[in-house]
């Protein structure tokens, strides 16, 4: 796994726990938002392709978000291309 996939692991339990415990219907889909907010394309586009390999490490709060990511998120070729700036 690269350096790049543990910080979207990492970063995706944190998220995890602090949606799990905030009030609401749906923390998946809240976290989704977030990630569909904050997250560079990128870093989204690694933690669907984690969750498409069945990566085990990742929380399972993570894999609900990332369905509600993948109905969103921008193409996978339009995603990888590096931000300007």
């Amino acid at each position: 796994m690269s350096a790049a996939e543990l910080g979207v692991v990492r970063l995706s339990r944190e998220l995890a726990r602090n949606f799990s415990a905030q009030p609401g219907d749906d923390p998946a889909e809240a976290m989704a938002v977030h990630i569909m907010k904050f997250w560079e394309p990128r870093m989204q586009v690694e933690l669907l392709d984690l969750v498409r390999v069945g990566d085990s490490t990742l929380d399972p709060l993570a894999v609900a978000a990332a369905g509600h990511v993948a109905t969103e998120h921008l193409p996978a070729a339009e995603a990888r291309e590096p931000s300007g700036g």
